[in-house]
């Protein structure tokens, strides 16, 4: 019972963080968006269900197609993601996009997730 437990955590979580890289894309407009996620897959093998699992080729992807800039856009996602989880988000000059990925996933795995319907 306790795996699936886990199993429903990751899922949330999961959710959550689609969310929150669709809402980070859209700064740039629906159209972009669309473009990017095209993009990923075409040229990184990514498919946007695919990034809960492997958020380093999202990282690769959006610092290949943006440079520098891709650090807005991955802010405005950890922005996002930490105001679902009810988490604050500080950034911290030495800590990459993925460690905070990472240190939201832990943080959440043992607490429990608002229902979906309740996600800003």
């Amino acid at each position: 019972m306790g795996h699936i437990n886990k199993t429903k955590k990751r899922e949330d979580f999961d959710s959550v963080l689609l969310k929150a890289v669709d809402e980070g894309l859209m700064i740039l407009g629906v159209s972009v968006r669309i473009t990017v996620y095209h993009y990923l897959k075409k040229d990184h093998d990514l498919r946007r269900e695919d990034i809960p699992k492997n958020p380093e080729a999202l990282d690769i992807g959006l610092r290949t197609l943006f440079g520098s800039g891709a650090s807005v856009i991955e802010r405005h996602v950890l922005e996002r993601l930490c105001a679902k989880l009810g988490l604050i988000y500080e950034e911290k000059e030495d800590e990459s996009f993925i460690h905070y990925i990472k240190e939201a996933r832990q943080m959440t795995a043992t607490q429990s997730l608002k229902p979906p319907s309740q996600y800003n």
